[in-house]
């Protein structure tokens, strides 16, 4: 799931400077803010239609007898098992009647941008209702839940005294955190300070944290939590988190991370963090790129003692860009896109690890930019979303098995709306434990898909 202030030295360590910051800088947007979070509604039980899934369950279709209407009728599915083991080959699609909450929702007059997240025990999805037309007021924040994709409740209503949206959702040893950023105001662009809301069942939810990073760098795993800053601020300064409360700088003073350019990107997985950015090589002079840039990976098992990565096939060039990503509990994939910065061609190199120190280089195809696809996983299966050539055909979905290589699914069924699917920018390609959740930006469309092993 995605944060920023201060350069790296100066930063404040205790969470109280920074939330004071924050508040501080959101009072021109919001001149009334008078607290923080306040959930208005009960926190719900979780309803019998929401158990969970039935392991030895399997998915069930309906079978139309006329097939032709079959890409224009949405239907309802009784149930869902888990996601099959084994190498996936295909996603069977189903247009479902959307969940009724959602129709409540548009009935409520919600704006129309729901938010929707996958994680390893179910779904939650997020709307938001800005009190002032302007953009300046306070924020309803309505939560969904599912545990199985087809059967979603209402949770309770977060309220925050300012413009804000949830940005992302990620897991963790100590549950979901859903991170918020600010809405530009009135009173110009938004302060650098993220929100952080906790949850232990995607229900019930609690603010835990407000701190100096702009919201849409926070990733989490088993092993904790980590944020990463504004690259406008120096060496993008880095942070983690075992409870998603307390948040300890990360020492990029370190000789680790001597010749460190920036900071871009952090995961986190079973065996640790591994930070992503680039380091500043020696000038190569005689018509040379001056200092070029090298992509490069950070790190550490308890967060404390870093040691930089060593990553064979790495391309320097004057313009640079790493990023490094969970496939699942136990992967990790790190990109590098290198260009000369005159032109030329722009190169991307990926790579994946079990361990997070040795990596091993892989073949991804020609037509998909994996450095803008939109990854997701469920902690055990990592998939991609590739932006789709042609809009007349389904978007390509590709899955990392079990052996780490990279596979295009056939997609079957009645595929989703290539105009919902290259709408996976506002987060609405969801994958949980029974398979993909797709819903249209006002939540009137739905669809799930349900992977199939071969």
């Amino acid at each position: 799931m995605n944060q920023r202030v201060g350069r790296v030295g100066s930063w404040p360590l205790s969470l109280a400077s920074v939330a004071l910051v924050g508040f501080l800088a959101a009072a021109c947007t919001s001149a009334t803010a008078t607290s923080a979070t306040s959930v208005s509604a009960p926190q719900p039980s979780v309803p019998s239609s929401v158990a969970a899934p039935d392991p030895s369950a399997s998915a069930t279709f309906p079978q139309p007898t006329d097939t032709s209407m079959q890409g224009h009728t949405p239907v309802t599915l009784a149930s869902l098992g888990p996601v099959p083991t084994g190498r996936w080959t295909s996603i069977r699609w189903t247009h479902m009647i959307a969940p009724p909450v959602f129709a409540q929702a548009q009935a409520v007059g919600l704006n129309g941008h729901v938010a929707m997240f996958g994680w390893s025990r179910g779904y939650v999805a997020f709307d938001e209702v800005i009190k002032n037309p302007d953009g300046s007021g306070a924020t309803d924040i309505y939560t969904f839940s599912s545990v199985d994709g087809l059967h979603w409740a209402s949770g309770v209503r977060l309220t925050y005294p300012a413009a804000v949206h949830i940005s992302g959702v990620v897991e963790g040893p100590a549950g979901l955190l859903a991170v918020a950023d600010f809405i530009p105001g009135v009173c110009g662009p938004p302060p650098n300070v993220a929100l952080v809301w906790r949850s232990t069942d995607g229900i019930a939810w609690r603010q835990t944290a407000v701190f100096s990073v702009a919201a849409g760098d926070v990733e989490g795993g088993p092993a904790g939590y980590v944020a990463i800053g504004n690259p406008a601020e120096g060496k993008n300064p880095a942070w983690i988190s075992f409870d998603g409360a307390n948040w300890k700088h990360v020492d990029l003073t370190a000789s680790a991370f001597k010749g460190v350019d920036a900071i871009e990107s952090g995961a986190v997985f079973s065996g640790g963090f591994v930070l992503a950015g680039t380091t500043l090589g020696e000038s190569i002079g005689c018509g040379g790129y001056p200092n070029p840039l090298t992509g490069s990976l950070w790190g550490s098992a308890d967060a404390k003692t870093w040691s930089r990565d060593v990553l064979s096939g790495t391309t320097p060039g004057a313009q640079v860009s790493m990023s490094v990503h969970r496939l699942s509990d136990d992967v990790l994939l790190a990109t590098e896109s290198s260009s000369d910065g005159i032109g030329g061609a722009t190169v991307s190199s990926s790579w994946t690890s079990t361990d997070g120190r040795n990596w091993k280089s892989i073949v991804v195809p020609s037509s998909l930019d994996i450095a803008r696809a939109e990854i997701v996983t469920n902690g055990r299966r990592g998939l991609i979303l590739s932006n789709s050539i042609d809009e007349n055909q389904p978007a390509p979905i590709l899955a990392f098995q079990d052996d780490l290589t990279l596979t295009e699914l056939t997609q079957t069924g009645d595929v989703p709306d290539q105009a919902v699917m290259q709408g996976w920018t506002y987060a609405r390609f969801a994958l949980g434990p029974t398979g993909v959740v797709v819903m249209s930006s006002d939540g009137s469309l739905f669809w799930v898909g349900v992977p199939v092993a071969g």
